[in-house]
Parts: structure tokens; sequence; C-alpha cells
């Protein structure tokens, strides 16, 4: 039975094993450029052509292991995630396009879009903070100024009951 420790060791080793791998290639990528091999022909001359390995690597795309991992700030991850929604939101663009243009995984946009919407406050009514500020100012006059009105008519009817009594 593996242990998460065996699972990760062994993971580590053959990420290094691709990335010497992707290492040599690179290196016989530059040794065949810089001395492209000579083949004979028919009629005796030598005529230069590149090696089957050298052409597939030249075409291969950067394997994962190749590629260099970018860590994202929270802003960068909002303004990424704003340009994608935007470019997928019209219907013109695909998000599978949109995920390539911005340079990011599927699985990443997701993790991303999950986190932010945990974080972000969900709008109530969509009034921004300045508006949500401005209308708390006036709601507290307006409470403030109601109970001033209510107290005031409590005591006019208070004297008016207390004089129907003859209390007063």
């Amino acid at each position: 039975m593996f242990t998460l420790s065996n699972d990760l060791y062994i993971l580590r080793q053959i990420q290094s094993r691709l990335a010497n791998q992707e290492i040599l290639h690179v290196a016989d990528e530059k040794i065949t450029e810089a001395n492209p091999p000579v083949a004979e022909t028919k009629s005796g001359t030598r005529s230069t052509r590149t090696p089957k390995a050298a052409a597939k690597t030249e075409a291969a795309s950067p394997s994962p292991a190749a590629r260099k991992r970018t860590t994202y700030t929270p802003v960068q991850r909002a303004s990424i995630l704003a340009s994608i929604e935007k470019a997928t939101k019209d219907g013109k663009t695909t998000l599978k396009a949109a995920l390539q243009q911005a340079e990011v995984s599927e699985q990443t946009y997701y993790n991303w879009k999950n986190a932010a919407a945990k974080i972000a406050p969900r709008p109530s009514t969509g009034w921004s903070s300045s508006d949500d500020f401005s209308t708390l100012a006036a709601l507290e006059a307006e409470n403030l100024k109601l109970r001033q009105e209510l107290a005031a008519k409590l005591r006019a009817e208070n004297e008016e009951l207390r004089r129907r009594l003859g209390r007063d």
C-alpha cells in the first residue's frame, strides 16, 4: 500500500525525469541547428536535412513541465476573470478561446471563479457603497424626525386623556 509521501516521491521523480528529457531535447535541437546532419544522395552531392526527432520537437508545443508556473495576485485574477467574462458575454468568443487568449487553464479559471464567488459579497440591491452611506444617513435622519413626532403626539394624547378624566 502506498502512502502519500511515497506517491509524492514518485511524482517528483517523474517530474524531474520529464524535465531532464525536455532539457535533452532542447540540447539536441541546439546541436542539430549548429551542425545540421549531412546525407549523401545518389549523385554524390551532399544535402542537409533535419532529423525527424528535431522536426518533432520544433513542431510540438511546450509541454506542461516546460511551461513556467505563473503566480497571479488577486487583482490580476479579478482582471483576467473580468476580461474572460467580457469576451464570452456577447457570445462571439467561446470560453475555451478566451481562456487560451488569457493563457489560463480551464480548471484554473473555474477555481478562481469559485473562490471569487465565495469572497465577493452578494449585492442585495445593486447600490454602491457611497449610495449606501448617503442612504443610511438620510434614513437615520428621517428615523430621528419620526421618533420626535411620535413622542410629541403621544404627549398631546396623554394630556388630552388626563383632561377628559379630570386629573388636570
